[in-house]
């Protein structure tokens, strides 16, 4: 990441990027990605979950270097970000992309990142703290994946929709996603 002026953040979505293109064999990968929404609109001192979804839209040529595709997602991934007031709602009623209640539209897989934590945990005065996940019963997207920053370590958590996928090919995509991440 520091050798192409790069976070983390942009290495890990520009890989997942390249595994989903793989998986499912298109060049033209739409991923969604949540993004803090009380900046965005002046809300700083709300308490709450107010987030807005970013759909990023990356055209993957497998024959292109890593680092070259690393430059064009970090490139998009701004570009979104400055257009983040445009709520997902509103974005789907400009492009007359219709509701479907079974699963998200035009962006089926997600992925987000928290380095919240950084290196020095959850640290509260006077209070001990520690992350815990807590499962879902049920998935609103085909899959989502969680990226943690510890730190010394990533934590990817893996959330599926159980009508569509098997727990065994997730581990096995899981799998697939860490030796891309280790050939890096």
């Amino acid at each position: 990441a520091r050798q192409h002026g790069a976070t983390v953040e942009n290495v890990i979505f520009a890989a997942f990027n390249v595994f989903i293109a793989r998986l499912s064999g298109s060049d033209d990968i739409v991923l969604g990605v949540p993004s803090a929404g009380q900046l965005t609109y002046g809300l700083e001192r709300v308490v709450g979950h107010s987030v807005n979804f970013l759909p990023i839209r990356n055209r993957i040529d497998l024959n292109d270097s890593f680092s070259q595709l690393l430059g064009k997602v970090r490139k998009n991934q701004i570009a979104a970000l400055e257009h983040k007031k445009l709520t997902f709602g509103a974005l789907l009623r400009q492009l007359k992309i219709g509701r479907d209640r079974a699963r998200i539209p035009l962006t089926p897989v997600a992925i987000t990142f928290d380095n919240v934590i950084g290196a020095g945990g959850l640290a509260y005065p006077g209070l001990d703290a520690r992350l815990v996940w807590h499962d879902r019963p049920y998935e609103h997207f085909e899959l989502f994946v969680y990226v943690t920053a510890a730190a010394d370590h990533l934590s990817l958590e893996w959330s599926y929709n159980t009508d569509i996928f098997e727990a065994e090919t997730i581990s096995h995509h899981m799998a697939q996603f860490t030796f891309l991440l280790d050939a890096l």
